[in-house]
């Protein structure tokens, strides 16, 4: 035991955490400041992107379209002249199927996907589309049906004036997109997002349904009418009504003057080539699906009947699915019932239907 009056060592313990917190807190001020910095000259910034894709017309006068948003930090500075890529982070990338009330202006998402192949992935691409571009399809012809797939192109791969072409062309396609008169359409923003839908009847004056932050910069004094004019599929859809009608009317002359049917299609395609029309032959694709919806029109044809002749189109598009192959432009020659039921069905008008075989459906779509 020590005595009281002898001198004990005073012993003090220190620790190095603040040393230490000092030193992380002053290397985090040191990168904030060097982003800050970068984010002043623009080497690396911040971009949310929102983009109408694809819209159509429902049976229910509602409009329908594929709705893209992305959060992301891009570095590097416009590379373009010299074909040089932009790197970027994706921070999220949502794609959605939307249905649109013109009358409210309200729109909800029916499906969405957080998962595309590039969020959370660092990439490369051309400086005018650091996100890549959403190639979109969407129709509303027998059933909603929809296909998104997103694409990351080379900087090589695309100039400066293939960008701006392209830009038209990258708002989706869509089947639907006259309701009456009124024609509903997406036009192009920044970075391949369309920058809202608008619906038009004249292409000069328009209504805008959707818009996304960077439409009123884009188009301070409205969007011009020949950009609506060149968006616009109206007159190119009814010229080609118009073809197809001629086209029928010669063919149904030539069989009145006893000629075979196929004879008949030859030379009325022939005829109006040389006055100088472009016919665009009708395509069938077939699409693999689990079951049928509630609303489409299911025909039944067993495997014995695609392998013979009758069938053949129906046959060579379930061969391949998803690719397009030649339409038949003759009925259906078959005594079974089914042949007559669809050539009714198509007579009526229709563009879409369900063929069952065995156990498996699949979705068949026409198409120009």
């Amino acid at each position: 035991m020590t005595r009281p009056d002898e001198t004990q060592p005073i012993i003090v313990r220190t620790s190095n955490w603040p040393i230490y917190l000092r030193r992380v807190l002053l290397g985090l001020s040191f990168v904030a400041l060097i982003i800050a910095g970068l984010m002043a000259t623009g080497l690396v910034r911040y971009e949310h992107q929102r983009g109408f894709f694809a819209p159509a017309w429902g049976p229910d006068n509602a409009i329908y379209f594929i709705q893209r948003e992305t959060r992301g930090v891009i570095a590097g500075i416009d590379w373009a002249l010299l074909n040089k890529p932009s790197y970027t982070w994706v921070w999220s990338d949502v794609i959605s199927i939307r249905r649109l009330d013109p009358v409210t202006g309200q729109h909800r998402a029916l499906r969405s996907w957080h998962d595309t192949p590039v969020a959370g992935q660092l990439i490369q691409a051309p400086p005018k589309m650091p996100f890549g571009i959403l190639l979109a399809k969407l129709t509303t012809t027998g059933g909603l049906n929809f296909s998104v797939n997103v694409n990351v192109p080379r900087a090589a791969d695309y100039t400066e004036a293939e960008i701006r072409r392209q830009q038209l062309l990258f708002n989706g396609r869509a089947d639907n997109i006259l309701n009456d008169m009124a024609e509903v359409m997406a036009v192009p923003g920044r970075g391949f997002y369309p920058a809202a839908m608008v619906t038009t009847i004249d292409n000069k004056a328009y209504d805008v349904l959707l818009h996304n932050a960077a439409f009123d910069a884009l188009y301070p004094e409205g969007v011009p009418s020949a950009l609506l004019q060149d968006l616009s599929r109206r007159e190119k859809r009814a010229m080609q009504e118009r073809i197809l009608k001629k086209r029928a009317a010669l063919i149904e002359d030539l069989q009145r003057q006893g000629m075979e049917r196929d004879e008949a299609i030859k030379r009325a395609d022939t005829r109006l080539a040389d006055e100088g029309y472009r016919v665009l032959e009708p395509q069938l694709v077939a699409i693999e699906i689990e079951a049928p919806k509630t609303d489409e029109r299911v025909f039944e044809i067993d495997a014995s009947m695609l392998r013979g002749t009758a069938f053949d189109d129906i046959a060579a598009a379930i061969s391949q699915p998803g690719n397009p192959v030649p339409k038949s432009s003759s009925p259906y020659q078959s005594q079974a019932p089914v042949a007559r039921d669809l050539n009714d069905w198509l007579r009526a008008g229709a563009r879409s239907w369900v063929v069952q075989s065995g156990d498996q459906y699949y979705r068949m779509m026409i198409r120009h």
